[in-house]
């Protein structure tokens, strides 16, 4: 468990290998810093507990707080799926069940929902609304200590097939 003060640096891996969070904390710990924090996707079709939890122990080994980012998966036609309304529980089940080494247990609710591609092929802010709700309540309810995150916004929208970071948090 870090100390009371936590190191503000971090970055995202690609994949939850020890050689690459011993890395990332070489970096975010690097200037004094403890307890930096590591980002790390996974996918629906990847929540394999031993596979996760491995990752969860290296990044206590190596002093860094993990923040998950969860993903649907791969439609097949470019886009990534749409989460449907019992992803939710089965996320809260499956990340409550990890030993985290940090007392925050941070999980950002999918990426960039404001490109279509990331969202089933079509912008839809009130469905994304929906489901940042479900998948908030469900982890609230599973853990008092998960904080959950909102996705963060392609800032560079300017296709067909984007919208406007600031109409979508308007809309």
């Amino acid at each position: 468990m870090p100390g009371e003060t936590r190191n503000v640096c971090g970055i995202h891996l690609n994949q939850p290998e020890e050689e690459q969070v011993k890395m990332a904390s070489a970096l975010c710990n690097s200037n004094g810093g403890d307890w930096g924090s590591v980002t790390i996707t996974i996918q629906h079709d990847d929540r394999n507990k031993e596979k996760w939890q491995q990752f969860m122990n290296y990044t206590r080994k190596y002093h860094l707080c993990p923040i998950v980012r969860i993903a649907t998966k791969s439609c097949g036609d470019g886009n990534w799926c749409r989460p449907d309304d019992k992803d939710p529980q089965e996320w809260a089940d499956f990340l409550g069940s990890l030993n985290w080494p940090c007392k925050e247990r941070y999980v950002q609710i999918f990426n960039e929902v404001n490109d279509a591609r990331e969202w089933g092929g079509a912008v839809d802010p009130a469905d994304y609304a929906r489901q940042a709700k479900l998948h908030i309540d469900a982890l609230k309810e599973a853990h008092a200590d998960f904080e959950p995150m909102l996705a963060a916004m392609n800032t560079t929208a300017g296709s067909a097939r984007d919208m406007d970071a600031a109409v979508f948090f308007e809309q």
